[in-house]
């Protein structure tokens, strides 16, 4: 404790000495214009201090004296970007590759779920996202996720109860409890998940959540729980009424779902303090063309909230929300994270800096993470028998409960809709244009558990696929889904998957057309983020140009969500379709 101590003194002895300018600071930026977030001012011909990755001083006139002086970019400096909610494996990336990734759009800080890799490694997936993350030099905090599995109702690859959870509470990476998605498990009193959220309590840990549509005496028994943010509304009454419940919101804009311009209209003079910004889910692909939290800047300023205000919920507002006390303004003893963006409208990225360091400019990445070695047993996550055409064979009543796609969102709606069987009453596709089958494969345990339904409104009104697409991303179970109207072209989309290690496979009358491996855990890739991006770039157009999808709709991504038990209104899992708001599987008889 005393070395300790001597150690932390020291250097709050150098931060007061280069304030001061009685020793040389490591970098001084001359005549910079910031944004005094704190105060809601731009400031000019400002001076920033910096040493040992910390601001030791900002302003005008200055004593701090530098060994290295430079002149400000022609832009304004900002506080670096927080992702106040990011599941790093929804972007097929490794840590290392995200970082990669992320860092030349500002993103400096992500507070991340590692859901998806606990969902089918457990305790292995932690540990693997944990120390991998450590040295790159995106700064990555952790979030451990609360509901593995997702549900009672879904077949995950593994099981993390409160004991398991209690010592990844003392690592000071460790900031609280991932979203807790498990509504009817808090709201009934779920021993285990009173223990999970205790646990926070006892740690002093933030608790995330994770209720789209939950109002009134319900919402409220959540916040008594604990539960302190949610990333999951899409209107502006889902945002006022969880701010006055105590519930802080994560504005979403990812990948898959795009809630910012749904929210904005209901964040106020008052209330914007408890707004953060998040993309939960984003591809590497997305993210490469559209950007990551600078995206949801531009996005929130496009719709009326000031754009002073929205640096604040990409910076500290989420910063004191999940107790980082160091970051989100630009003052000194805060890190020195900042960005420097071209103005408050586009929030076009200039340079980068993460703790000192100029990391980035002009879009192109100046210092990347090295990767690490991926433990043999998050290589070989595929256990599943090859599948025949067979197996996706059904008998459809003669109205049935259809999975309808909203493009942009991830909620569905339950549509009833009639559908035309062939002369066996087997589901034929060409008899019902624009409905295709859905399936759901299980594949961490060998069970041979394929859950049958259909889908409406995945491919556009009125078309055939003609195919098939699979992925072994599927939230959150992570099992295997295909959607297709060939059985044939469907088992081969699936085994193509399977024998890759994980990834998405695209078919098209027999032939495979496009596929993207994601050998870590079925989930992500070991290959750099640009190649990736390319890579999910080219499968995404060639499953829009040959399969027929929709507008709007993510052929991947989009087909990843239809599995999550969470989301209402239906869904899919390897047991069967999914009422999402009763909490039952409905029963039709396949």
């Amino acid at each position: 404790m005393q070395e300790k101590l001597q150690k932390e003194a020291s250097l709050l002895r150098r931060r007061i000495d280069c304030a001061m300018g009685r020793a040389l600071c490591e970098v001084l930026i001359k005549k910079a214009t910031i944004a005094d977030v704190a105060n809601g001012k731009i400031i000019h011909d400002v001076d920033i201090a910096v040493d040992a990755g910390c601001i030791v001083d900002i302003g005008r006139h200055l004593k701090a004296r530098a060994l290295h002086v430079r002149e400000a970019r022609e832009g304004i400096y900002v506080p670096g970007f927080i992702d106040s909610h990011v599941h790093i494996e929804s972007s097929f990336l490794s840590p290392a590759g995200f970082s990669d990734l992320v860092l030349p759009f500002g993103t400096t800080t992500a507070v991340v779920d590692p859901h998806e890799i606990a969902n089918v490694a457990g305790k292995a997936g932690l540990d693997y996202m944990l120390k991998v993350s450590a040295s790159v030099p995106l700064d990555v905090r952790f979030m451990l996720s609360s509901c593995v599995p997702a549900s009672p109702f879904e077949s995950s690859g593994a099981t993390l109860a409160a004991e398991d959870l209690e010592p990844y509470f003392q690592n000071e990476r460790v900031l609280g409890l991932a979203e807790v998605m498990d509504v009817p498990a808090v709201l009934s009193g779920n021993e285990d998940m009173l223990k999970k959220l205790a646990l926070a309590r006892i740690y002093g840990k933030v608790v995330d959540g994770h209720a789209p549509l939950l109002f009134g005496p319900e919402l409220a028994a959540y916040a008594a729980a604990g539960v302190r943010s949610d990333h999951e509304g899409s209107t502006p009454k889902e945002l006022q009424e969880r701010l006055a419940k105590g519930v802080f919101v994560n504005m979403r804009e990812g990948s898959a779902a795009q809630n910012v311009a749904g929210l904005a209209p209901g964040v106020n003079d008052m209330n914007w303090v408890g707004v953060m910004l998040c993309s939960d889910d984003a591809g590497a692909d997305d993210v490469s063309v559209n950007g990551h939290v600078n995206r949801a800047l531009k996005k929130a300023v496009s719709y009326g909230i000031n754009p002073l205000r929205a640096l604040a919920m990409a910076g500290i507002n989420a910063a004191r929300h999940y107790g980082i006390k160091d970051k989100g303004l630009l003052a000194p003893g805060f890190v020195a994270d900042m960005v420097c963006v071209q103005d408050l409208k586009d929030f076009r990225v200039l340079e980068v800096w993460r703790a000192g360091k100029v990391v980035a400019q002009d879009g192109m990445l100046l210092q990347k993470a090295q990767s690490e070695a991926v433990p043999e047993s998050l290589l070989s996550t595929m256990h599943l028998e090859k599948v025949s055409p067979e197996a996706f064979a059904f008998k459809p009543k003669a109205t049935s409960s259809v999975i309808g796609v909203i493009p942009g969102q991830i909620i569905t709606e339950r549509r009833e809709k009639t559908i035309r069987s062939d002369l066996e009453g087997f589901f034929d596709a060409r008899l019902n244009p624009g409905i295709v089958k859905i399936a759901v494969l299980e594949r961490h345990h060998a069970t041979g558990r394929i859950g049958l339904g259909l889908i409406d409104g995945y491919t556009a009104e009125g078309s055939f696929m003609e195919g098939a697409l699979a992925t072994s991303v599927s939230h959150d179970a992570h099992n295997i889904i295909v959607a297709g109207d060939s059985d044939a072209d469907m088992a081969l989309a699936v085994n193509t998957v399977r024998d890759m290690g994980g990834g998405m496979c695209a078919v098209k009358k027999g032939s495979v057309i496009a596929t993207l491996a994601l050998p870590i855990a079925g989930l992500m890739s070991d290959q750099p983020a640009l190649s990736v991006a390319q890579k999910k770039c080219l499968f995404r157009e060639a499953a829009v140009r040959e399969l027929s999808i929709a507008e709007g709709v993510n052929p991947a991504m989009t087909l990843s969500f239809m599995a999550l038990t969470a989301i209402p209104q239906i869904r899919i899992t390897d047991r069967g379709l999914f009422d999402a708001e009763k909490f039952a599987f409905i029963d039709e008889k396949r």
